[in-house]
């Protein structure tokens, strides 16, 4: 699994021309995406590598205001329908912006600085608040979304929820900890193709954060006094590889949402 994470970003400068175009929000101008405002679905995009998105926006999506984004990438044999269909985050996501990714392998350093610019192309066009953009993802997705929150074009982010990745901790530490985040690790404990790794990960996150408490909530490993303000939380789940946790959907748009 990604063999590449041995000697991925070495060079510390990759993803850091993505960086500088973060943060710059349509709203702070005329926004582009203002005759979409009330609208469900918004548009179909590329990215620059040429990976299709869908960016679906909440009924009451105003270019007056700022929104929360999550940004989610399929797995493989995944796509585009599948995420705004049946993973729920659409009809979870309230304020929240939906960017639904192609299914696309994390096998390259291009291919994951490429998927790592979902974030920035929507910040360009819809009312994006910065501070309130998550990864999440599925199986390769899930990979992908971990490790884009370790490089530069993850700098930033408020939260990551991978899903049944096959990332391991060895993968993780070849690119060292990251910023503050807020992780939510979904993994089925009946997962054949990537077995115990969702705990193992769960635990390189909760030692990168030196967290230091642990709790049992509502069925999630809850790990608390983490540095910065992180936190750590591993949720096991039931069937088989391919499901993805659709009653955690709410838990991961939570990721974007300040508590009140």
């Amino acid at each position: 699994m990604l063999r590449l994470v041995s000697r991925l970003f070495s060079r510390a400068l990759l993803g850091s021309i993505a960086v500088l175009s973060f943060g710059l929000s349509a709203c702070e101008g005329d926004c582009v995406a203002a005759d979409k405002e009330g609208a469900r679905r918004g548009e179909s995009l590329r990215t620059g590598g040429g990976v299709p998105f869908e960016v679906v926006t909440p009924w009451r999506y105003s270019h007056r205001s700022h929104h929360g984004l999550v940004v989610a990438y399929a797995g493989s044999g995944g796509s585009i329908s599948s995420i705004l269909d049946s993973w729920g985050l659409v009809e979870a996501a309230g304020d929240v912006v939906i960017a639904a990714v192609a299914e696309q392998a994390p096998t390259s350093e291009a291919t994951l600085s490429d998927l790592g610019s979902v974030r920035s192309l929507v910040e360009e066009r819809y009312c994006i608040a910065p501070e309130r953009i998550a990864l999440t993802g599925h199986s390769d997705g899930g990979s992908t979304a971990a490790l884009v929150a370790l490089l530069p074009v993850g700098e930033g982010l408020a939260g990551v929820a991978p899903s049944a990745a096959g990332v391991r901790p060895s993968d993780l530490e070849a690119l060292g900890c990251a910023r503050a985040l807020s992780v939510l690790v979904l993994h089925s404990e009946d997962d054949d193709v990537f077995p115990d790794r969702g705990e193992a990960s769960a635990g390189w996150w909760s030692d990168c954060f030196s967290c230091t408490d642990e709790v049992i909530d509502e069925g999630c490993v809850v790990r608390s006094g983490c540095s910065g303000g992180s936190s750590v939380r591993f949720c096991p789940g039931t069937g088989s590889h391919s499901d993805w946790p659709e009653e955690r959907a709410a838990d991961i748009i939570a990721l974007v949402n300040p508590p009140e």
